[in-house]
């Protein structure tokens, strides 16, 4: 399992735009995951490497 959520995040990061909110991604990939399980994922470096933090 832990493959394919790599390859995954691989896949959705060629396609998503450089620089996009945890809301916008959650919209964008039509609901799949929310904004929190985005920020989990985050939380324990499931997410994407390339993070910029604002606030």
């Amino acid at each position: 399992m832990e493959l394919y959520s790599h390859i995954a995040f691989e896949q959705l990061e060629k396609k998503l735009p450089l620089l996009i909110t945890r809301q916008e991604a959650s919209r964008l990939l039509g609901g799949l995951f929310t904004p929190e399980s985005l920020r989990n994922l985050d939380s324990i470096n499931k997410g994407p490497q390339v993070k910029i933090r604002f606030g």
